[in-house]
């Protein structure tokens, strides 16, 4: 997190939150060197949100929740930073957060190639020029897909945003 804190300066601020009184979060900032970031404890338990390995919670300039967890490290290891990174790169330049993300499963729906379609993978990159994304099926053949034939199962609709 003090890479990204030093990566987008004063485009972005990281915050860690710790939820176990002020001497762990003091001992985790300690133990991971977070020097550019903002460290805290909350005073009660969080009534939801998942923290550090479980994912990241992602806020826009205006505090609003962008996504309530991005996925675990624990699940899909770097891929899950190459999730944060889409989601700040796309909130520092100004733009919408994108669709889908590394590291999120998917499903695919819409395709010609019909006994793909409702099979969920793994989006392993950032929608390249023609707006297709790389994405790693369960039996690990790779496939590119459109972003539109591609679906984030049970996602939330933030800001009445369908597309």
């Amino acid at each position: 997190m003090d890479k990204w804190a030093v990566r987008y300066g004063d485009a972005a601020s990281f915050v860690c939150v710790g939820c176990a009184g002020p001497a762990l979060a003091q001992e985790f900032a300690k133990s991971l060197q977070l020097r550019h970031c903002t460290v805290g404890y909350a005073g009660k338990q969080p009534r939801w949100g998942q923290l550090g390995c479980n994912g990241f919670i992602v806020l826009d300039e205006n505090l609003r929740v962008v996504c309530s967890a991005t996925s675990a490290f624990m699940e899909v290891r770097e891929l899950a930073f190459a999730h944060v990174e889409a989601l700040v790169d796309a909130l520092t330049a100004g733009e919408k957060p994108p669709r889908v993300c590394p590291g999120q499963m998917v499903q695919l729906d819409g395709l010609k190639a019909h006994h793909l379609n409702g099979q969920h993978a793994l989006c392993i990159s950032k929608p390249n020029a023609d707006g297709r994304c790389e994405v790693q099926l369960r039996s690990r053949k790779r496939v590119s897909i459109k972003v539109a034939n591609l679906s984030v199962p049970n996602a939330e609709v933030l800001d009445g945003d369908e597309s």
